[in-house]
This record gives C-alpha cells, sequence and structure tokens, in this order.
C-alpha cells in the first residue's frame, strides 16, 4: 500500500528532527511510542498498567514497565 500524504510528511518531519537532535528526538518518539501503545491498550478495554510486553516476532522485544518501574 502506497504511503498517504500525512506519512510522507511525518517521516520527513522525523528526519529533519533526528538530524537537528538525535537525542531529543529519540526522547520524543519513545513517549509517543509508550504514549501510543498504551492508548491502544487502554482503548481495547485493558488498564494499560504494569509491565507491557511486545513481541517483535523475530527480531528484538519491546518491554514497556510499569511507571516507576524502569531499570
Amino acid at each position: 500500500m502506497a504511503q498517504s500524504n500525512a506519512e510522507k510528511e511525518f517521516e520527513l518531519a522525523v528526519l529533519r528532527f533526528i538530524e537537528e537532535s538525535p537525542k531529543r528526538a529519540l526522547s520524543a518518539i519513545t513517549g509517543y511510542f509508550v504514549g501510543l501503545t498504551i492508548a491502544l491498550i487502554e482503548g481495547e478495554g485493558h488498564a494499560g498498567i504494569g509491565e507491557i510486553r511486545i513481541n517483535s516476532g523475530g527480531g528484538r522485544d519491546i518491554t514497556i514497565h510499569a511507571e516507576g518501574g524502569g531499570r
């Protein structure tokens, strides 16, 4: 499926952000990812609290720790 205009614009904006400040971009993207993941889980009727594990299906898995539960 072809990228929508919004997807193309988003990708370009993210790439510009990374060029300007990789650390800030990573921090922002991580925050967006965590927030979106929790919103999707809560939208499906789950609590969205506690540890969240995302199985990558062969790559690196992702774990979102509960608030204050980081290493």
